[in-house]
């Protein structure tokens, strides 16, 4: 399973939801070796304590100076940060051919499972004239809304005709796939699953008093977080006073966010509280009320899926899949993406409702467990895998 993102020792918050999808298939019975590029350098191998059928190989990918394609959190913020990482990318992209080659030789591999159109899922069918093996290609977000020109084209639509199987985590992406010439039919659609046992243990329990609100996000420009801010800032004093705003994360916007919300004099009401460790998400959002995603940059958001495990209410922008998983006034609440005025009338809304709407997190629960549960999600990719070696 090679992938540009993946919670290593040293980047704890880096797609944690591929190691709760390589965990659960490892209790599904497979073996899985996961390849991730080292931020640090260095050449790092081990075995999930949590499954020894896990393995993790992080791997160098310079011969010599600083990496920094690790930055940042994603692939895409290290480069808009340092521009130096174009120029790694060629020594990354044949490092990563190596490491491919390498574990389909050394761990006997049956099959690739590619997270990411690019750059892994381009890497891992570029290759199949060497390895002979089949390769799976997920798209989850970020790489299916890449600039739209010639360029990108070329290399999804290459990937996505060598791939053995592709797969897509909403229907939304895979409406979006068309836009690069992709067409709709070639895709198996499998959402992102969360470990709702870990939830269970946690789930929020209402209480009277201050209403929290919050998140857990990258802090980068596509998660657009300043619409929070804003939506805050037009709350009448009444709900204004009765509320608190907790933002788990970091990223390159952090100081951009801490400047704004001082500017608009809210620093008693939003705390940035930086990032925290993922397996202590269950318990932060155990604390919030209401969890409030403002991200356009979503094929299906993972957060969302536990914002609902934990019995928070939440409040998504329409699009992005989150139709997928919210109906509306049901088991959560939609509003008109980027608009700050929508998101503060639903926000006034749940704030003076929220006692009320609390009876839903049973409720939002039930509406999860039976799609995006990892478990289920397991099941699913293991059905696929064996339908690919069949063929």
């Amino acid at each position: 399973m090679p992938t540009s993102s993946y919670p290593l020792p040293s980047q704890p918050s880096w797609g944690p939801f591929v190691r709760e999808t390589a965990l659960a298939l490892a209790d599904h019975g497979h073996k899985v070796t996961l390849l991730i590029f080292s931020p640090n350098n260095q050449r790092n191998e081990y075995l999930e304590a949590k499954n020894s059928r896990v393995r993790v190989i992080a791997y160098p990918y310079l011969v010599a100076g600083k990496p920094v394609l690790h930055c940042s959190v994603g692939l895409i913020p290290s480069l808009r940060k340092s521009p130096l990482g174009y120029l790694q990318i060629p020594s990354y992209v044949v490092s990563s051919a190596i490491e491919i080659l390498k574990a389909i030789r050394e761990y006997e591999i049956d099959l690739i499972h590619a997270m990411w159109y690019l750059p892994m899922g381009f890497i891992s069918t570029l290759l199949k004239p060497l390895h002979k093996k089949p390769v799976v290609v997920t798209g989850l977000g970020a790489d299916l809304h890449l600039a739209n020109n010639f360029l990108t084209r070329s290399f999804l639509q290459f990937t996505a005709k060598h791939a053995d199987r592709n797969i897509v985590c909403s229907k939304y992406l895979e409406e979006k796939a068309l836009s690069y010439g992709i067409p709709p039919n070639t895709f198996n659609v499998i959402p992102n699953g969360v470990c709702l046992d870990h939830f269970v243990v946690h789930r929020r329990v209402a209480c009277k008093g201050t209403v929290r609100i919050g998140c857990a996000k990258r802090l980068i420009p596509e998660k657009n977080l300043q619409d929070l801010i804003l939506a805050v800032k037009s709350l009448p004093d009444e709900l204004l006073n009765i509320i608190e705003v907790f933002i788990a994360g970091d990223g390159p916007i952090s100081e951009l966010l801490h400047a704004l919300i001082q500017a608009y004099g809210l620093s008693h009401k939003i705390h940035l509280i930086g990032d925290i460790p993922h397996q202590e998400i269950p318990k932060f959002l155990s604390g919030i009320d209401i969890v409030v995603d403002t991200s356009t940059q979503e094929g299906l958001a993972t957060s969302n899926i536990e914002a609902l495990a934990s019995g928070c209410i939440l409040i998504a922008p329409d699009g992005y899949g989150n139709r997928e998983l919210v109906q509306h006034t049901v088991n959560g609440f939609l509003y008109k993406a980027r608009n700050v005025e929508d998101l503060a009338s639903l926000l006034s809304q749940v704030i003076q409702d929220v006692n009320e709407t609390k009876e839903w997190s049973q409720k939002a629960f039930d509406s999860i467990q039976t799609r995006f549960d990892v478990k289920v999600v397991a099941h699913h990719l293991s059905e696929v895998y064996a339908r690919v070696l069949e063929a």
